[in-house]
């Protein structure tokens, strides 16, 4: 929307933010070759990279933590030998944890767009000194992970060495809420919603890398970013994370349920400190399971809105399984191919795609016993394109709308005591914005003629409070006045209308979420 800001130059200088270039590759050898030697016998996370057989060949480098800041705007990524690659920055914030997340594309084969190429992407989270990443160029997958000991693991994936996807229970299906989201739904129409994650993780899933939350923030930030790619109006927010007393058994279908239950003595500590944090969800990671993850269910209630993930499996490498256990919760599907029923939604499938260009949604398996197509980060959606082809049909693949469809009802397992940013409140009482703050003139009746009488159809979207006369990353900045996002870029297609009508016109009552 920056058409609509001309007008106010000298306010958005204020929160403009200077680009930086990379300073050099990324990557250095770390030192002489006795570093594996000395990694396997005292560095648990080494261990566990060497042990596991998708992690491939990989070296032991240093990386320059520094180069990864809000304000770097390129990258240079040397992944072996013979191989230099250079990312761009397509979007760069801070969690409230303090971590920085940087998106990329790669431009070698000259990627453009505010979109990542579904094929040449990175995401790297920086923790002080330590970096936890992904890349995808071409193909083949590359993690960059941290050593405990110190130094960074650079790996070539094997990703047909992956477990499978999902373990073999058979998963029950949740009565799911009405479809109120047609498949024609204008995406300005449908307001965002946040669901609220909470991870746990046992004592083998954090001795297996070198940062823990590293790797839990790059899980939700990729998962963010699908659902951003995919017009899924989600935003996921990390509500805390905590190491669980628990010895794994390897069995995805035994641990599940010992993570889920109540009073069964495992783990059932976690379900006050769920209470506490008010999350929507509960993940927990482990690092020996027999699959990369399993959900409680197609669809979820209050009490089986849980998942077990493989530590592995979590982040990229043709998996994205945290997202993808999320999806199941709120009530997606498999590709048609290998999940053949249509309950509850008949479009709620993914998306497989054999003929070039090959491709698998989220959601998606691959073909067996030989692969045949990459998994994207996207969700399946006739809406969206890769290569020209669309990643979706109406009326069996369509993840995206299945997301939509459902997010207020998992966002409702924990009825919030106050209304987040980007949300809707009424104009009749007191406001209940979380921030006391409500957008200006996002005020909109439907009924004109409550306008500054009983105000009875009459709601507001809550906003952000400027810091220094900016809107902070994350907050919600509207789309007409001189308020403006401190990065000075929003979220590419954050954009909505309480007022559907004002889309494309006044934008009077349209916001935006700042990157």
């Amino acid at each position: 929307m920056s058409t609509l800001k001309t007008a106010f130059a000298a306010a958005l200088a204020l929160c403009f933010i200077t680009s930086a270039a990379s300073a050099g590759p990324l990557f250095a050898p770390f030192d002489d070759g006795s570093t594996h030697a000395r990694a396997a016998l005292f560095d648990t996370a080494y261990r566990a990279l060497a042990q596991d057989p998708a992690m491939g060949n990989f070296q032991i480098v240093a990386a320059d933590a520094a180069q990864v800041t809000r304000r770097t705007r390129t990258i240079s990524l040397n992944l072996a030998p013979g191989l230099p690659v250079i990312a761009q920055q397509v979007d760069s914030y801070r969690t409230k944890e303090g971590l920085i997340v940087w998106h990329g594309i790669l431009l070698d084969n000259g990627v453009k767009g505010s979109l990542f190429n579904p094929i040449n992407t990175v995401t790297l989270v920086r923790n002080g000194k330590k970096l936890t990443g992904n890349v995808h160029y071409e193909g083949e997958w590359y993690h960059v992970r941290p050593l405990r000991q110190g130094g960074h693991a650079l790996i070539a994936v094997e990703i047909n060495r992956l477990p499978a996807d999902d373990g073999d229970a058979l998963m029950p299906v949740v009565p799911a809420p009405a479809d109120q989201i047609s498949a024609t739904t204008p995406l300005a129409a449908i307001a965002r919603t946040v669901i609220r994650v909470m991870v746990n993780y046992t004592a083998s899933a954090a001795a297996s890398t070198g940062d823990i939350l590293g790797l839990i923030t790059l899980a939700v930030a990729e998962t963010n970013q699908g659902y951003n790619n995919s017009g899924v109006q989600i935003d996921l927010q990390l509500a805390g994370t905590s190491q669980v007393t628990y010895s794994e058994t390897g069995a995805s279908s035994t641990d599940l349920a010992r993570y889920r239950g109540t009073s069964d003595g495992y783990m059932d500590s976690i379900h006050s400190t769920r209470t506490s944090l008010t999350a929507d969800v509960g993940i927990l990671l482990e690092n020996n399971l027999d699959a990369c993850g399993l959900a409680s269910g197609i669809g979820s209630t209050y009490s089986t809105a849980f998942a077990v993930v493989k530590v592995s499996c979590a982040t990229g490498t043709n998996r994205y399984s945290f997202g993808h256990e999320i999806g199941h919760l709120q009530w997606a599907r498999h590709n048609p191919e290998t999940d053949s029923s249509n309950s509850p939604y008949p479009f709620g499938h993914g998306y497989r795609r054999t003929s070039s260009p090959a491709f698998r949604t989220i959601m998606a398996y691959d073909c067996s016993p030989t692969p045949c197509a990459t998994r994207v980060n996207y969700w399946s959606s006739p809406y969206r394109l890769y290569s020209g082809v669309a990643m979706g049909t109406v009326a069996t693949h369509n993840n995206a709308r299945v997301l939509n469809t459902t997010k207020t009802t998992v966002a409702g397992f924990f009825a919030p005591t106050c209304i987040p940013d980007g949300g809707v409140d009424d104009v009749l009482s007191a406001t209940s914005c979380c921030s006391g703050y409500a957008v200006p003139g996002s005020t909109y009746c439907s009924n004109p003629a409550d306008w500054g009488n009983s105000w009875a159809s009459c709601k507001q979207i809550c906003g952000t409070p400027l810091v220094n006369n900016c809107v902070p990353s994350g907050g919600i900045d509207d789309i007409l006045s001189n308020t403006r996002c401190s990065s000075n870029v929003s979220v590419a297609g954050s954009e909505w209308c309480l007022d559907q009508a004002d889309w494309g016109t006044d934008w009077k009552t349209c916001v935006q979420t700042c990157q």
